[in-house]
């Protein structure tokens, strides 16, 4: 239309069709629309408007675009993608990046759908639900039997019906077209059922502002485990800040975002549970690797003994199985108060040592000493301890002389859900009197939480030592002032909030401590970390 003749637009001639290629070639295959939307989200993720993209703005880019791309691939697409070597992404290289993406998807979906060909003999065409599930899986993607169907059934591709009678179905012929439209359509609503997509707008509505249709961060680490997933708080930070730079209020789309983001992360770790259980590198799990797999993931209490034809489990049928047994972790968690199996037996255990009299009930001061036994740090925290007290007084508010477990399930639950919003205002403040940004708090819980194994231990000043070591030429005099840096926060902050002990005894930081160490690493220009 846009370079066919005035008057006769169903004749191209030879420079009319020139111009076509020309038009494709620089639009790198895309519509316009297709163009818009990326420029947009280009512009978007482009922090600085500096014009340019770094790596971990691509990364947040394509997550927000639907495309499961882990870190590893995220860095090697970005360095194809730099045409120019200039060591960013133009939004030209990003477009080209975007194409580079969907040219490997339809040379994955070939293959498939060639492997299909050969081993059922009924042309390269797709007809079951599991071959679309296995595909899914060799494309990255994360989606049910019920999620595809009811991406399907809005692409038109089939009536509603029941899920389990579409596991089978011979009637349905999907072609390499059909397979990118309906990728296109779960990329839209981000891989979800709909009910799954009713479950999300019930919980945005039941936690946004009163006077916004948003929902405040501070409140996300709640809404998080109620929708079944449970990280430490340093790890549900960097996933909130990643898919909400600015770390105030999400809307709906971006909330929604933000859960697909929680479930590809939650991917990505059973299938590293599967590999590095996969010793002999085989492709399969045995019962006892399965195991070991689960636990690795917090879902072995969920384990059922395999039947005589699972013994071996590949990695589709073992992430299959994963998301059956997080449907059944879901359940728990909202029959006991968001608290997980592990969590619910730790504070069991509790009660009963608390429980002298044996009768399963606690007294009211039984009740209020044990929650100061289960949060030491608040209880002798000035600006929090009053938050117990109220929370304590509300438990109480029915008069009755004792309490039962679900009671004390329900209180700590209330207190662990305002610590949380306490250590999110702490976190903002901390971040903006050192001029870190969102993103930037981000890209730096992703080096913090791998070398203090998810924030469960503090970081040590030779943490500190060995990750500058492996990413900077760094001198001795170097290296003496990072550890004179790393000493001197330990002083100035003493035994307080940012100051723990790691496994040996040895003093560390927390995150924010951390944070604190890179700001003054930055200012004295430590290694080449000033650039």
């Amino acid at each position: 239309k846009e370079v066919c003749r005035a008057g006769r637009p169903e004749v191209l001639g030879f420079r009319d069709v020139a111009a076509v290629m020309e038009l494709l070639r620089a639009r790198e295959g895309f519509l316009v629309a297709e163009l818009d939307r990326f420029r947009g989200v280009f512009q978007d993720f482009d922090s600085d408007a500096s014009g340019d993209m770094c790596a971990g703005e691509l990364g947040s880019a394509l997550s927000w675009l639907g495309f499961p791309y882990t870190n590893d691939k995220v860095q090697s697409l970005y360095k194809e993608s730099d045409m120019n070597g200039n060591g960013v992404l133009s939004e030209s290289e990003f477009v080209i990046c975007l194409r580079h993406i969907q040219d490997a998807e339809l040379s994955t979906i070939r293959q498939f759908l060639r492997e299909r060909a050969v081993a059922n003999g009924y042309g390269q065409r797709i007809s079951s639900v599991r071959e679309l599930e296995a595909l899914l899986i060799k494309l990255g993607y994360q989606a049910s039997a019920a999620a595809l169907i009811d991406a399907m059934q809005e692409a038109g591709f089939c009536g509603k019906t029941d899920p389990e009678q579409l596991i089978d179905l011979s009637g349905i012929r999907m072609d390499m077209d059909d397979v990118c439209t309906l990728l296109h359509c779960l990329r839209n609503r981000e891989g979800f059922t709909d009910a799954q997509m009713n479950d999300l707008r019930k919980a945005f509505q039941r936690n946004k502002s009163d006077d916004t249709e948003r929902i405040p961060t501070s409140v996300l680490h709640k809404v998080l485990r109620w929708l079944g997933h449970c990280y430490t708080f340093d790890r549900a930070q960097q996933l909130i800040y990643e898919a909400d730079p600015m770390g105030d209020q999400l809307d709906y789309t971006t909330f929604v975002k933000l859960v697909r983001k929680c479930r590809d992360f939650d991917r990505h770790a059973a299938v590293a549970a599967f590999h590095a259980a996969d010793e002999s590198r085989s492709g399969v799990l045995e019962p006892s690797e399965q195991l070991e797999a689960l636990s690795t993931i917090d879902l072995a209490e969920f384990h059922h003994l395999p039947g005589p034809d699972e013994k071996d489990f590949t990695l589709e049928r073992f992430l299959l199985r994963v998301s059956k047994y997080q449907e059944d972790r879901l359940l728990f968690l909202r029959k006991f108060y968001c608290f997980t199996v592990a969590e619910y037996e730790t504070l069991r255990c509790h009660f009963n040592r608390s429980d002298k009299e044996g009768n399963g009930t606690l007294r009211r001061y039984e009740l209020a000493r044990l929650v100061e036994t289960l949060f030491p740090h608040q209880s002798h925290m000035p600006e929090f301890r009053p938050i117990l007290v109220k929370l304590l007084k509300e438990a109480n508010a029915d008069k009755s002389p004792a309490t039962d477990l679900m009671a004390l399930l329900a209180v700590t639950r209330k207190i662990k859900d305002e610590s949380d919003v306490y250590h999110c205002s702490v976190y903002q403040k901390t971040l903006q009197s050192l001029n870190f940004s969102c993103r930037e708090a981000a890209e730096f819980l992703s080096i913090y939480l791998p070398i203090t194994e998810e924030g469960s231990r503090p970081v040590t000043c030779e943490d500190m030592l060995s990750l500058f070591i492996r990413s900077f030429e760094m001198t001795d005099g170097e290296c003496q002032l990072l550890q004179a840096v790393f000493n001197e926060v330990l002083e100035e902050k003493g035994s307080g909030n940012m100051v723990n002990l790691g496994s040996r005894g040895e003093p560390g930081l927390d995150f924010l401590g951390f944070m604190l160490v890179m700001r003054r690493v930055i200012e004295v220009g430590v290694a080449t970390i000033a650039n």
